[in-house]
């Protein structure tokens, strides 16, 4: 956990941080007419508002799509798994 601040009212205390996510970026390929995915795999992170985006040199992939879903590894840290399909040759 990298940063975290204690905030304490007369009634609570809160014990705020964050956890940067984990990345890894894989391929593979989908189907003989050689269409691949591009996987994207966030985890570990907290707190659960996260915003990807596909880049290609720097610039937003227009159509590109997000395909996920925001899932909890345990009571605190979170996970998602976005999936982006493209011809080689068009990327």
């Amino acid at each position: 956990m990298d940063e975290q601040t204690i905030i304490s009212t007369p009634q609570f205390s809160f014990l705020l941080f964050t956890v940067p996510p984990k990345i890894q970026v894989s391929s593979k390929e989908v189907s003989e007419e050689k269409v691949k995915t591009l996987i994207c795999s966030v985890n570990g992170f907290y707190p659960g508002d996260i915003t990807i985006t596909w880049l290609k040199d720097e610039e937003v992939l227009q159509n590109s799509s997000l395909a996920g879903r925001l899932s909890s590894i345990n009571i605190l840290l979170y996970l998602i798994q976005l999936y982006y399909l493209y011809q080689p040759d068009t990327l």
